[in-house]
């Protein structure tokens, strides 16, 4: 078996988690190690790559299984840095606000 995420997740593009700022979080069922793909990660794979076929592929860093599930939440880190930047592209230096 592999790493499963919910199918419906899984045909998504890596670029919409990127998009979207979400995170994988999988969790091995082997020995229980939980680790997360944020989207400075996903940056560094294919944006085409379909999700469910990374998460297929990954292996634990701990014990080097390759079963256990995963699912995706919001990356507030890379949440907080995309409002930013919008903000300072929207906003230019001496605006009053």
């Amino acid at each position: 078996m592999t790493f499963y995420i919910d199918p419906r997740v899984g045909a998504y593009p890596v670029s919409l988690f990127v998009e979207k700022c979400w995170l994988v979080r999988a969790r091995c069922s082997a020995c229980g190690h939980a680790a997360r793909l944020n989207v400075a990660k996903l940056l560094d794979l294919p944006q085409d790559a379909l999700i469910g076929d990374v998460v297929a592929r990954l292996k634990c860093s701990e014990c080097g299984g390759s079963e256990g599930y995963a699912d995706y939440l919001q990356d507030a880190g890379a949440s907080q840095a995309k409002q930013m930047a919008e903000y300072r592209a929207r906003v230019k230096p001496g605006d009053k606000q």
